[in-house]
C-alpha cells in the first residue's frame, strides 16, 4: 500500500471512531457541504492529525503532495478535507515555491470559505513569506472568472502584518470593490481590518479614497477596530 493510502485509510479509521451522529448533520449544515460529516470537531481532528504526523514524522515531496490530494479529492467526509490541509501546513520543509501549484490545485476545486480560507489565509501567506516573488500568483488569482479564486487574491495577505504588500492589497480592494458577491465584499473588509492593525492610517486613508464605491460590508468590517 501507497504512502498516501496509508495515510488516509488512518484518518478514514479513526475519524470513523471519534463519529458522532448527532452532531453530524449540524456540522453539514453549517458548511453547506456536499459530503456528509463523521461529526468530529476541531479538538479530534487535530487528535487524528497528531497521530498521522507521529507515524509520518518524514515524507518526501512526492508523497506529501499525493498525500494531500488523495485526503482532499478522495474525501468521502467533509473532516478529511480539514485533515489534509492540516498535512499541507504540517510539513513545513515543503514549504517551498514548488507548493504553490498544489495550492492552486486545491484552491480551484473548493465550493465554499472554510476550505478556501484555510488555504489563501494561511498556507500561502506562509509561503509568501519565505518567497515575496511569488505574489506574481495572486495577481494571476485576481483576474480569475471564479470568485473564489479572487477571493483567495485577496485573503492571501492575511497574515502578512509589516510584510504585506499594501499597494497589491488595496488595489485587490479597489479592483474588486463593484463587485455584488457578498464573498468578495466580506474579504475585501477582511483583509482591510487586518492590515488596519499594521497600518490604520494607511487603512482609513484607503477606505476615504475609496468612498461609495467601496460596499457598505467591506467599509464596516474594514474599519470596526478603528471607530
Amino acid at each position: 500500500m501507497s504512502i498516501s493510502l496509508e495515510i488516509q485509510s488512518l484518518v478514514r479509521n479513526e475519524l470513523s471512531l471519534r463519529a458522532d451522529p448527532v452532531k453530524a448533520p449540524k456540522m453539514q449544515q453549517y458548511v453547506k457541504s456536499p459530503l456528509p460529516f463523521y461529526g468530529v470537531q476541531s479538538a479530534g481532528q487535530k487528535e487524528v492529525w497528531r497521530l498521522a504526523r507521529q507515524k509520518f514524522p518524514k515524507l518526501s515531496w512526492e508523497n506529501y503532495a499525493e498525500s494531500v490530494k488523495t485526503l482532499w479529492f478522495q474525501a468521502k467526509h467533509h473532516e478529511e478535507k480539514y485533515i489534509a490541509l492540516y498535512l499541507l501546513n504540517g510539513y513545513p520543509l515543503h514549504r517551498v515555491p514548488e507548493a504553490m501549484p498544489l495550492y492552486e490545485t486545491l484552491l480551484v476545486s473548493c465550493w465554499n470559505w472554510d476550505l478556501l480560507d484555510g488555504i489563501a489565509g494561511g498556507s500561502v501567506g506562509r509561503l509568501l513569506l519565505k518567497d515575496p516573488t511569488l505574489e506574481s500568483w495572486l495577481v494571476k488569482w485576481s483576474q480569475s472568472d471564479n470568485f473564489w479564486m479572487r477571493r483567495a487574491a485577496i485573503i492571501g495577505q492575511l497574515s502578512l502584518k509589516e510584510h504585506t504588500n499594501a499597494g497589491l492589497l488595496f488595489g485587490f480592494c479597489e479592483k474588486m470593490a463593484h463587485e455584488k458577491e457578498f464573498f468578495i465584499r466580506k474579504a475585501i473588509g477582511w483583509a482591510l481590518r487586518q492590515y488596519a492593525r499594521t497600518d490604520p492610517v494607511a487603512v482609513k486613508t484607503f477606505v476615504e479614497k475609496m468612498g461609495d464605491r467601496l460596499s457598505g460590508l467591506s467599509r464596516r468590517e474594514a474599519l470596526k477596530h478603528l471607530t
